[in-house]
């Protein structure tokens, strides 16, 4: 059986195959996740045109001292075999479509050169600027080992996103996120204020929740505010609809009111984003595709020449905060 790694783990491939190893195949998988069938305020987050195919990309990067020394040794779609014969990329698949493996790389390791001290296989998405995709729109992706000689699979990394649902402290979450943008919000000359229960514990992804402020905070700055606001809020306690809320205020230029139901959709920036070189419209709509997936609830009101304010809300019942992690993870 396989062994299922994490990240950062660390396995002896000689160990896990019984017979010795000499040759061996990575195999990468993915299928493009399902577009979200409901209407209302996330209807449109995958909207905008037909999309693109998602074409994940297999790679192997032959180092030298931990170093790519040379081009010649990235074995990819466009470069389907390496010199030494060492190996072998079978082909390149666009759509992901079909059962098992959708890309292959084939490594006979006795005929790998000396001086390769080591093999890196990498994943990437083609084109995924242009086509402005992520992983978050891929599901069931994975990459693993197999010993060509007897069959078996070896390791296996599943590459999905990795939603980690704990109970944390909202104001411990809210203050780091600050400090971690303090050379933006002191070089916009923003000041912050706080008024957030100390003793409030939230169910919610760390890592995410971070990026998800992170944007907030940094479009506040962007975009004229001099002061940004942290309040809490416990509602309908002990209710199936029980949360807390969350609301990062601002006092910038607002959202004109013909681009306020669009802030949250794939590449949008506004008309004051386009004035911005820097404004990619991926940050609003990438923090909406989080929510989504943990279970939480994001909402922006907005006045022009006002002020913003961003309403995170986390639910209280963690049946549910269980439930939206298992979706995530399946």
């Amino acid at each position: 059986m396989a062994i299922s790694l994490q990240k950062g783990q660390r396995v002896s491939l000689s160990k896990e195959s019984k017979e010795g190893l000499d040759r061996v195949i990575v195999g990468l998988g993915w299928d493009e996740a399902r577009q979200p069938q409901t209407k209302g305020f996330l209807a449109s987050l995958f909207g905008g045109g037909e999309p693109q195919a998602i074409d994940c990309d297999a790679s192997a990067l032959l180092l030298q001292g931990g170093k790519l020394r040379n081009w010649k040794d990235v074995v990819y779609f466009g470069a389907l075999r390496h010199g030494s014969g060492a190996v072998q990329h079978m082909g390149d698949n666009l759509t992901g479509e079909g059962e098992g493996d959708d890309e292959q790389i084939e490594v006979d390791l006795s005929k790998v050169p000396a001086n390769i001290e080591r093999i890196a296989f990498t994943v990437t998405i083609y084109d995924a600027d242009v086509r402005r995709q992520n992983f978050g729109q891929v599901q069931n992706a994975y990459i693993h080992i197999q010993d060509m000689v007897s069959g078996a699979d070896l390791i296996r990394y599943d590459l999905g996103e990795d939603f980690s649902i704990e109970e944390l402290n909202l104001a411990a979450i809210a203050r780091k996120a600050c400090r971690q943008r303090s050379r933006t919000l002191i070089g916009a000359g923003v000041s912050l204020e706080f008024a957030i229960d100390d003793e409030l514990k939230v169910l919610t992804d760390a890592k995410w929740t971070d990026f998800i402020i992170g944007q907030v905070l940094e479009n506040s700055a962007k975009y004229g505010a001099k002061t940004i606001r942290f309040e809490s809020t416990v509602k309908d306690a002990g209710t199936k609809d029980g949360c807390i809320e969350l609301a990062i205020s601002d006092d910038g230029d607002g959202i004109p009111a013909a681009d306020a139901p669009r802030v949250f959709d794939r590449g949008f920036t506004g008309s004051r984003g386009r004035t911005h070189h820097k404004a990619t419209g991926m940050g609003l709509h990438l923090a909406a595709v989080a929510c989504e997936r943990m279970g939480l609830g994001l909402r922006v009101s907005s006045e022009e020449g006002t002020g913003t304010t961003v309403a995170l809300t986390f639910p209280i019942d963690r049946t549910r905060m269980d439930l939206a992690a298992n979706l995530t993870t399946s």
